[in-house]
């Protein structure tokens, strides 16, 4: 997907397509820096020649998302394991995910990338057949479609980022 995406970047940029148009970007931040629209997205290249394509944002949560006002919903993992969304965009999600000592996350797998931040606690954590012990401040990263899992070994929260988004997770 990585590659068919790169691709239709640069075939925008070099060949160009259809009513396709190339501006400066008036961020003093990013003033070197021009994007393209394209078919629902946006095409950037950045000061440091990195092509991005972000697509079109059709769902999206509230600029400010408070804590206090998200509720916990129970998920189908054995144990206690609770799910708050905190914020998402079709290209990008985060959420907070609740164990109680001795919950477990299945093991899964999905189309999305994933990075795992430990907020507190401890888990034995799976990915891809290698199981290790992880604790507050580490980081894990999931690639799309590769099996992962965990044990909480101490109460915790962990901090999930999706891209894209998993509009599984948003209440309908």
């Amino acid at each position: 997907m990585k590659k068919i995406l790169f691709v239709a970047a640069l075939t925008v940029l070099f060949v160009g397509c259809g009513n396709n148009q190339s501006e400066k970007n008036d961020n003093a931040e990013n003033a070197d820096s021009t994007f393209t629209v394209a078919p629902h997205g946006v095409i950037t290249t950045t000061d440091d020649g990195q092509v991005v394509y972000t697509r079109d944002i059709t769902t999206k949560s509230e600029a400010f998302v408070f804590d206090k006002d998200q509720e916990w919903e129970r998920t189908g993992d054995p144990g206690e394991v609770y799910r708050k969304v905190m914020g998402y965009n079709d290209n990008l999600m985060m959420v907070k995910v609740k164990f109680k000592k001795g919950s477990e996350g299945k093991l899964h797998s999905h189309p999305h990338c994933q990075i795992t931040y430990v907020e507190s606690g401890a888990f034995e954590f799976t990915i891809d057949g290698v199981t290790k012990i992880v604790k507050a401040g580490d980081v894990l990263m999931k690639v799309p479609n590769v099996e992962h899992g965990c044990k909480c070994l101490e109460d915790g929260v962990l901090i999930d980022t999706f891209t894209p988004m998993r509009s599984t997770f948003l209440k309908k």
